[in-house]
């Protein structure tokens, strides 16, 4: 045989080998699933290019969701089994230290189940939950998706509310002083968010851990009181602070919380108040907002229209927050 033929032959041998190979690949890996440093739940979350890899089925176990799973069995889908999940959910990160609660912090939620976000506002732990409950065994519940939603609640006015929270909740302390300048068990929210199942609201950031049974049956239990809004106020007669703002709850406080709330920016490194604009300003992210009150609502026991200031007195005079 020519050798030029046998050249031929086996060039042409190497071309349809060429192409059946090139198929084979484009075939079974062009079109597969890409692995990354994706975790298992950022890959649930719908991502269709991506899949959890061994490693990343491996990391799972010890991840956030993983240990809140943990072989749970949901059984049926009602209030107790609902409630008890989101406790342990709350338990979870709490005692595990998986989660700081920090409002000002943002995120995904599936980056906390997967254990690479471990700080955020509340409604990552909401939104988790709910992946939690739907996603398919063993990562989740596989319950329809449909059956839970999570709701913001932002005051009976819309304009915040006061919760109690004692001690510190997942690292979040209290952001509110009585105008002695003791610290006070309570929250000023300017809103809160839970997971909805049947009409009742799931909380698996504050859990048990003022009292409750991790739930409430309307939203409105979140509160021990409502702000009906902001009024107007003399930046002049607060000597030596810089105020924010000042807040008034509605006239259906209970007596303890009823009345004004002046809103201050606290240094987040020694806990001394911003003297002026120029402080803060110059500053912001150093600060966090304090509320210090209430302040009396007035002699009829409501809350005015307006912060009505009596010239002799300084309402933060000498006020040190402890």
């Amino acid at each position: 045989m020519p050798i030029l033929t046998i050249i031929l032959g086996i060039g042409a041998g190497l071309t349809a080998l060429g192409i059946f190979g090139t198929a084979i690949y484009c075939c079974f890996f062009q079109n597969a699933p890409e692995e990354d440093d994706r975790g298992v739940y950022r890959c649930l979350d719908g991502d269709p290019n991506f899949a959890p890899g061994v490693q990343q089925i491996a990391d799972w176990a010890n991840s956030p969701g993983g240990l809140t799973i943990n072989n749970q069995v949901l059984g049926v889908l009602n209030h107790g089994n609902v409630l008890a999940f989101s406790n342990r959910f709350h338990t979870t990160l709490a005692q595990n230290n998986l989660w700081t609660w920090s409002p000002v912090d943002r995120g995904n939620y599936y980056d906390l189940l997967d254990g690479v976000l471990d700080r955020g506002e509340c409604n990552l732990p909401a939104h988790a939950l709910r992946g939690l409950l739907r996603f398919a065994m063993p990562y989740g519940f596989n319950q329809a998706e449909n059956n839970f939603a999570v709701n913001e609640y932002t005051g009976t006015y819309h304009q915040g509310f006061i919760a109690t929270h004692t001690n510190q909740v997942m690292g979040l302390s209290a952001n509110t002083w009585r105008p002695n300048g003791t610290a006070a068990g309570f929250y000023n929210w300017e809103n809160h968010k839970t997971l909805v199942y049947n009409n009742q609201y799931y909380d698996p950031s504050y859990g048990t851990s003022q009292g409750g049974l991790g739930y409430y049956a309307n939203e409105a239990d979140m509160a021990v009181a409502q702000i009906r809004g902001s009024v107007n106020f003399n930046q002049d007669q607060f000597v030596g602070i810089y105020v924010l703002g000042v807040l008034k709850t509605d006239d259906a406080a209970p007596l303890a919380h009823k009345g004004f709330y002046v809103a201050c920016a606290r240094s987040t490194i020694d806990g001394h108040l911003a003297v002026d604009a120029d402080e803060y300003n110059g500053n912001q992210a150093g600060f966090t907002v304090a509320y210090i009150g209430p302040y009396s609502p007035g002699v009829n026991g409501t809350a005015n229209n307006n912060f009505n200031f009596d010239n002799t007195v300084d309402y933060l005079n000498g006020v040190v927050l402890q």
